[in-house]
């Protein structure tokens, strides 16, 4: 498996795929965000957000099987770079060794970027056990309360 960067340009061009694919990975409570996809196109454009697709051969055309977003976040304390996984979303099936790639391919390119780890959210326990062989630690709990934005209950 290879993961190919998408150009921005390519992604504003094909952007309902890659809105819908975006959106149908993402918790809940994001979703609801005023703007959502206007802002995700925005930062893509501006370079702060990268698209990829999953091929399993480089072949033209290649066939894909899988996009995923990044970002990089720095941290305001420590200054410490982190390349976040914000979303992966496949239309066929992705296997065990596909995620083993892709994080490596990943970890390749947060070296490049300077980060000091990498970091992704997820529901899915297969993943965290792939994730674990990576030398990711999976036992923190991210808990998130979702709030209106007039901070009145729903």
């Amino acid at each position: 498996m290879h993961l190919l960067k998408v150009r921005p340009d390519k992604v504003a061009e094909h952007w309902e795929f890659f809105a819908q694919a975006i959106l149908a990975s993402l918790p809940p409570g994001v979703t609801k965000v005023k703007g959502l996809r206007v802002s995700l196109l925005m930062q893509i454009l501006a370079g702060r957000m990268q698209v990829w697709l999953a091929v399993r051969n480089l072949k033209y055309p290649p066939q894909s099987f899988c996009a995923v977003t990044t970002t990089i976040i720095t941290d305001a304390i420590t200054q410490a770079k982190t390349l976040v996984l914000f979303s992966a979303y496949s239309w066929d099936v992705v296997t065990q060794q596909d995620w083993e790639e892709g994080f490596r391919e990943l970890k390749k390119y947060a070296v490049s970027e300077n980060c000091t780890g990498i970091s992704f959210y997820t529901q899915q326990p297969a993943l965290c056990n792939i994730a674990k062989k990576f030398g990711f630690l999976t036992t923190y709990l991210f808990g998130v309360l979702e709030i209106s934005p007039s901070g009145e209950e729903e």
